[in-house]
């Protein structure tokens, strides 16, 4: 008896449709777009940016805590590219930025993309991050960096910004 609903479980599991690339791809775009960004309420009209990337970790702390952290902007084919360089986060945390149109030019927050995570690295990094910013017609840039809040509230710290 136990070999016939063993037999009837891998066949239904066999014969049941398996998500496409395509729809595997749009699913995880939905869950993006449609997240709990979790972002502080100054922040509410922000929009995920779309063109992110984050460079492996730079376990060189002493690098990283050396200088004070910079970022720094260049117009590249018409899109405005935001470099982040040595951003201290935890090892292994995932971040993701926002973007929001202010009175005198664009505002970006950096933030880890799980805020409230229960366990965490006991170490940190320095990542390199870069935003294309394609709608951005102001090289005026004020980027804000966040953290996790693992055992206190995250504050948000501006970093200064420089444009070639």
């Amino acid at each position: 008896m136990n070999s016939y609903l063993l037999h009837s479980l891998c066949i239904l599991c066999a014969c049941s449709k398996q998500p496409t690339e395509q729809e595997t791809t749009k699913i995880k775009e939905d869950v993006k777009i449609e997240g709990d960004y979790n972002l502080p309420g100054i922040w509410a009209e922000a929009t995920l940016i779309e063109h992110f990337t984050q460079a492996s970790c730079n376990e060189d702390m002493e690098a990283v805590m050396e200088h004070a952290p910079t970022a720094s902007t260049k117009v590249v084919n018409d899109e405005l590219v935001l470099t982040y360089p040595n951003a201290h986060f935890r090892c292994d945390q995932a971040v993701q930025g926002f973007v929001k149109q202010t009175d005198n030019g664009y505002s970006v927050l950096i933030q880890p993309a799980e805020m409230n995570p229960v366990l965490v690295a006991k170490c940190d990094c320095g990542y390199t991050l870069e935003a294309k910013l394609p709608t951005i017609e102001s090289n005026d840039v004020r980027v804000f960096h966040r953290g996790d809040n693992h055992g206190r509230e995250a504050t948000l710290r501006e970093i200064r910004v420089e444009s070639e």
